[in-house]
């Protein structure tokens, strides 16, 4: 079994995709196992977890900034994602806002389990 985690970011909205594959006798483990990732970090929420992911993201969001054609890259994608020049700028700041409630709240917006199944 493995499972994944993909932040895709759009002009218009985000998604968190939670991602899992595992061999046809496991699949019922695996769709168990991908619900629960949620609800465990919803319960895991608080203050100074949040606090520490925040200043993490920041870090390496500024860090992948810190060569010209980093710069370049962050402001490019902030860029296509938003349509606007002030796009990198608007991300950190909606970064530093992010609070426990505002995170709580996300996590009851999200839909799904939306299950695709492929199999050979």
């Amino acid at each position: 079994m493995e499972m994944g985690l993909r932040l895709w970011e759009m002009a218009d909205r985000s998604v968190l995709a939670i991602t899992g594959t595992s061999y046809t006798r496991q699949a019922t483990r695996m769709k168990h196992a991908v619900a629960a990732a949620v609800n465990a970090a919803k319960a895991a929420l608080d203050e100074g977890s949040l606090a520490t992911a925040v200043a993490e993201i920041e870090l390496r969001y500024r860090l992948d900034a810190g060569t010209p054609g980093g710069l370049v890259e962050q402001v490019g994608r902030a860029l296509d994602a938003t349509d606007s020049v002030l796009g990198a700028v608007d991300y950190l700041t909606a970064l530093r806002a992010i609070t426990v409630s505002s995170m709580t709240a996300y996590f009851e917006r999200l839909t799904g389990p939306l299950v695709v199944e492929f199999a050979p």
